[in-house]
């Protein structure tokens, strides 16, 4: 309930259960804050600022809706309902939605070891030929799913909405899909295992995510176990996800080793990823890149993964080195004791308009810093603006210290090709 109706409703909940039945109607009551509108006014037909929520389901569909009111329901914190915040969620069950598609699609008529694959994980029993990427991906689910469920019995459902939105853009889609497609297209056992470890994550995915999204992730719910298990398989699952059992950790699937040695490869197409994007190069570009490893474990990890870092990077090729030889002209990033070098000999076309391009660039992130630390600065601003927009501001500030460095790191790398 609100805060602000306490007294009308729960309070009087309360005494008339306990003066006429004797007992108390309920034993927890969470308090939420207030849904405002954009300038954090509180809603009234008189002021005209009411927002209809029919609209938006309209726009943005129930389930986006739902998730979005979820993750802005901090304790203590009313919510500034602006239709615009809500779309960016309509985009996450888009996510979803076709991150489900992928996994159809790639299960439709492969007939049972996937499913087989699934049951297995499903019991907490690894697969002994997992890839990387396999024991990373259900490592992380283990940890997603601890802590939703922590943070639903606490009731702090934003972090619950957060924790879900994370797992399921930054690492099911953007990773470990991506990373699905190299023994997808390979063929043979290690396809079937990566199918069964899809449909795994997805179906336990789908019930994480079913008290916040019931829509959508029962729609998906459905496909995914007629077509992913079959017709006689599914038979054993309960008819919807609504009474399905809610997931919780199994333990036996957690894998520090993995997560560690997947992180290590993530630094590392990252650092490519942002190489190309502070030189403006077309993502399609392939790039050249060497890489030396101190030590023998780092370099096994380097040997055995160098198909997925090319393609997660799109590198071509990938050099090993023996010796850390670095060569001139090379953007050089050391991470976690990998060194990574990308000859930029030849990779920018016109030096002298990138310069030239990278300088506008860093004055204007300069000028806006400066403005930004300059009403830091007045306490004007500070002591009578809202916190919440200082705290933006301070947080552009931020950003901006940190586009400035990788501008910094850009131009140093092109003027050293120019002399």
């Amino acid at each position: 309930t609100g805060f602000d109706i306490i007294f009308f409703w729960v309070a009087r909940m309360m005494m008339m259960g306990l003066r006429f039945t004797g007992d108390v109607p309920f034993r927890d009551v969470y308090i939420h804050g207030l849904i405002r509108d954009p300038l954090g006014q509180k809603m009234s037909k008189s002021k005209g600022n009411v927002i209809d929520p029919l609209g938006l389901l309209d726009t943005y569909g129930t389930d986006a809706l739902r998730f979005a009111l979820a993750a802005f329901v901090g304790m203590g914190r009313d919510i500034k309902l602006a239709p615009e915040r809500i779309e960016g969620y309509r985009n996450f069950a888009n996510k979803l939605w076709n991150a489900a598609r992928f996994v159809l699609m790639n299960v439709e008529g492969a007939g049972s070891a996937a499913p087989a694959v699934a049951d297995t994980l499903s019991r907490g029993e690894r697969p002994p030929d997992a890839a990387l990427p396999d024991r990373w991906i259900l490592s992380r689910l283990e940890r997603a799913t601890a802590e939703v469920r922590d943070a639903l019995d606490a009731y702090r459902f934003n972090d619950a909405a957060v924790r879900l939105y994370q797992f399921t853009w930054n690492e099911f889609c953007d990773w470990y899909v991506e990373a699905a497609k190299i023994p997808l297209g390979a063929g043979g056992a290690a396809a079937e295992r990566t199918r069964g470890v899809l449909l795994h994550v997805l179906e336990r995915l789908l019930r994480l995510l079913h008290p916040i999204m019931p829509f959508i992730s029962e729609e998906i719910w459905q496909a995914v176990v007629a077509e992913g298990w079959g017709a006689a398989r599914a038979a054993r699952f309960p008819p919807s996800i609504m009474v399905a059992e809610y997931p919780h950790p199994l333990g036996t699937l957690l894998d520090d080793a993995a997560e560690a040695d997947m992180g290590r490869l993530m630094a590392l197409v990252r650092a490519v990823r942002n190489l190309r994007s502070e030189l403006n190069l077309p993502p399609s570009r392939r790039l050249a890149a060497e890489v030396f490893a101190a030590d023998a474990a780092a370099r096994r990890l380097l040997e055995a993964a160098s198909e997925l870092i090319t393609t997660l990077a799109r590198l071509d090729p990938l050099t090993l080195l023996d010796t850390p030889t670095r060569p001139r002209h090379a953007a050089i990033e050391t991470l976690d004791g990998i060194e990574l070098y990308v000859p930029l000999a030849g990779v920018v076309d016109d030096v002298g308009g990138e310069l030239r391009r990278l300088e506008r660039e860093l004055a204007k992130v300069e000028g806006e810093l400066g403005a930004t630390a300059a009403k830091l600065r007045n306490p004007q601003f500070t002591e009578k603006a809202p916190e919440e927009v200082v705290e933006e501001v301070r947080a552009k500030g931020v950003q901006l210290e940190e586009r400035r460095a990788a501008l910094g790191r850009s131009l140093e790398r092109l003027r050293g090709m120019e002399a």
